[in-house]
């Protein structure tokens, strides 16, 4: 609880001192960030639940389910990645 405290001040502190746009980009690469960390949770336990069942290669829905949600992953790892280019092009110029 403490630790998350004291993470939150960091960032608040960080975008403060940064000019509008680049704190404007910072928030949406944290929730970009944040999101990606609760996909990635969500992907690992559907998997889990897919192999777990022992006739996993008949079940098409759950394979399809599987590969929606990774290529959604993949989809906002090029958007962060994307931000951070942003982030860094804006405070370079």
């Amino acid at each position: 609880m403490l630790e998350q405290k004291i993470t939150a001040l960091k960032e608040a502190t960080r975008i403060a001192c940064d000019s509008p746009e680049d704190a404007a980009i910072q928030r949406k690469l944290d929730a970009a960030e944040q999101q990606l960390k609760l996909l990635q949770s969500e992907f690992a336990l559907d998997q889990a639940a897919y192999y777990s069942k022992p006739n996993y290669a008949d079940d098409t829905t759950g394979k399809a389910k599987l590969d929606a949600e990774q290529e959604q992953i993949q989809s906002l790892q090029s958007e962060i990645e994307r931000l951070k280019d942003e982030l860094v092009t804006s405070k370079i110029t």
